[in-house]
């Protein structure tokens, strides 16, 4: 009987793991946590039934029941204690954490606003010209998910050009489902590829920027390549 109640037991901290792997995972991508069962509220349920256990069936004392079931309660509460991280990196060790973590949070949902939207626009062109630029946001989110330190330094490209773009995307839709008179949404239209375009041209500097170190190092490596190949008699 006692090896079914500690099976019993397992299998819901079992579940309970799981299920805040896949929290965390999502929290790591950018997601906003979701609320499940209260962790607290677990922990409590399983302390109580292992005193339980230990008073009505194996009749050990109360004090001694009590003091196992409620240290049970704590050393759980501390054990599924999750943690926020940003990528693979805890956010307690990147500086101003919390708000790094609250912008790339803001970052993501501003970017899976806009991929919906993308989806609701009708103009052929107007639609390419959005997912390119969405394609473009999600390099820049998928490099700041590995360099959670660069969140911050790019703080007022995400919290002000980003939900910008998602804006334009969002009156654009309204005014296209609104259907006003063509010659109105024609100047909607063509302001609205115009902002596009030039947000394209700023979302492509920032993510190159991220690279520029790199995009130095390659062409110092192929111009010694070259002088290499030179010394040595050039190409044959």
């Amino acid at each position: 009987m006692a090896g079914k109640f500690f099976d019993r037991i397992k299998q819901i901290l079992s579940a309970q793991k799981e299920a805040d792997a896949r929290a965390e995972l999502d929290a790591s991508n950018g997601a906003t946590p979701r609320e499940g069962i209260g962790k607290s509220v677990l922990a409590g349920i399983v302390g109580s039934l292992v005193f339980l256990f230990l008073l009505l069936v194996l009749h050990w004392a109360f004090p001694i029941a009590l003091l196992i079931g409620a240290g049970l309660t704590v050393a759980l509460q501390f054990m599924t204690r999750s943690v926020d991280r940003i990528g693979t990196t805890p956010v307690y060790k990147i500086q101003n954490g919390q708000e790094a973590l609250r912008v790339f949070r803001e970052t993501r949902k501003n970017l899976d606003e806009m991929r919906q939207l993308q989806y609701r626009i009708t103009d052929g062109a107007l639609f390419k010209k959005i997912d390119s630029l969405v394609r473009v946001g999600m390099d820049i989110f998928f490099y700041l998910t590995g360099h959670p330190d660069k969140i911050l330094p790019s703080e007022h490209f995400l919290e002000y050009y980003l939900p910008t773009a998602n804006r334009i995307l969002k009156n654009y839709v309204e005014m296209q489902n609104a259907h006003i008179s063509e010659d109105t949404f024609s100047a909607i239209r063509t302001k609205t590829f115009t902002a596009i375009e030039y947000l394209q041209t700023l979302f492509t500097n920032q993510r190159d920027g991220y690279h520029l170190d790199a995009i130095q190092d390659l062409e110092e490596e192929s111009d010694l390549l070259e002088e290499t190949i030179e010394m040595g008699g050039g190409r044959k």
